[in-house]
Order: C-alpha cells, then structure tokens, then sequence
C-alpha cells in the first residue's frame, strides 16, 4: 500500500509519468488513480497554503519598510527642526556682524575727526560741532552693546556652530534622502513579488476547485481504458 501511495504522491507532483504509474499499477489503476487524485489536491492545496505564508511574510516584511519610511521622514522633519535652528544662529551672526560694522564705520569717524584735530586733514563740509559730539557718542555705545553682545569671540563661536551644524545637517538629510530612496525601491519591489504571488495563487484556486475536478475526470477516464484495455 505504501508503494502505491508513494506513487501516486510521485505521479500527482509530476516525478513520475502517468504512463510509467499506469504499467506499475495497471492492476490496481482505480486505487491508483483515487490516491492519485488526493495528492493532487494536497499537493495544490499545500501549494497555495505556501503561496499565502509568502504573502504574510511580504506584506509583513513591506509593513516593516513602511515604518522605516516613516522613520526617515521622521528625521527628514527632524532636519527641517534643525535647519530652523540654524536659521536663529544665522540670524543671530547677521545681527552680531552688523553691529561689529556700525561699531567700524564710527570708529572711522572718530578715526576721521581725530585726524582733523590733529591738522592732518582737512574737516569735511559736514562736519560740525555736534557731530563730532554725536559720533563719540555713538561709537561709544555701539561698542559697549557690541561687547556686551559677546563681541569677537561671541561672533566666531557663533559662526563655528553654524558652519558645523550645517554640515552635520547637509549630511544627515542626503542621508536619510538616500535611505529613503532605497526604502521606496524596496517596497515597490516587494509589492511587485507581492503580486507575483496574488497571480500564482489566483492561477492555484481555480486549479484547486475547478480544473482539478476536470482532472479528476480525465484520470478516471484513463482508469477506465486501462481497465478495459
């Protein structure tokens, strides 16, 4: 019996023809071909359950990519964050330097009037007295907001930290533009072999419930010509 079994499992995934099965078994052909035909649907059977578990492991494996996606665009909004944050070091730098230049261009007044007093020069038209007393002014509390503000030191610490972070940021969002491109590719590949698989077991199904009944037939069909014969 076993032999006969294990035939007609062999004969059913077709590792073994049906004319070889028929001159083994032409004495116990309908045995044979109903053992046939129960292996035939286990085997189809089997089939499309291997075909669904494909299927879950795809759309898990596709659910994974899909939150590693999400997790670079978490970072791509993470740059954006960032990239306000060098905004405010840009603007503070903008600022410290505009100040470091009206504290240098009163100091060329001063420079300027100082070399008048000194005869080196002649006085401009629009010199006069209070201006002289206004740009001492001036430059005095330029300087002293400037100093205040951090000064020198202040100004190149500043432009340090917004050199490097935003190369750490440039870096960090081709990075991550990256790894999202080849997360995109991996999902369209996934659900490409996805519908491979949709197509294979759409093919399996009607195999399984109707072409395999029409099998059936044309094996039973031979059973009886071998009987006959």
């Amino acid at each position: 019996m076993m032999d006969l079994e294990q035939d007609a499992m062999l004969t059913a995934t077709g590792q073994m023809s049906m004319e070889e099965a028929r001159e083994k078994w032409a004495d116990r052909w309908s045995e044979f071909v109903q053992s046939m035909s129960r292996w035939k649907s286990l085997h189809v059977l089997l089939m499309m359950v291997r075909i669904n578990a494909q299927q879950q492991r795809l759309a898990e494996h596709i659910k994974d990519l899909s939150k590693r996606e999400r997790a670079f665009e978490v970072l791509g909004k993470a740059y954006q964050s960032e990239m306000k944050s060098i905004d405010l070091i840009c603007y503070k730098i903008r600022n410290l330097s505009r100040l470091k230049s009206d504290v240098e261009e009163h100091n060329k007044t001063l420079h300027t009037i100082e070399s008048v007093k000194n005869g080196e020069i002649a006085a401009p038209p629009s010199m006069t007295y209070e201006s002289t007393i206004y740009a001492a002014k001036a430059a005095a509390s330029l300087a002293a907001e400037y100093e205040a503000a951090g000064g020198d030191k202040r100004l190149y610490e500043l432009s340090k930290k917004y050199s490097e972070k935003l190369k750490k940021a440039t870096g960090n969002l081709e990075w991550t533009h990256k790894n999202i491109e080849t997360t995109e590719n991996d999902i369209q590949a996934a659900k490409i072999k996805q519908k491979e698989l949709q197509d294979e077991y759409d093919i399996a199904k009607p195999y399984a419930m109707g072409l395999l009944v029409a099998d059936i037939f044309k094996s039973l069909a031979m059973a009886i010509e071998g009987e006959i014969y």
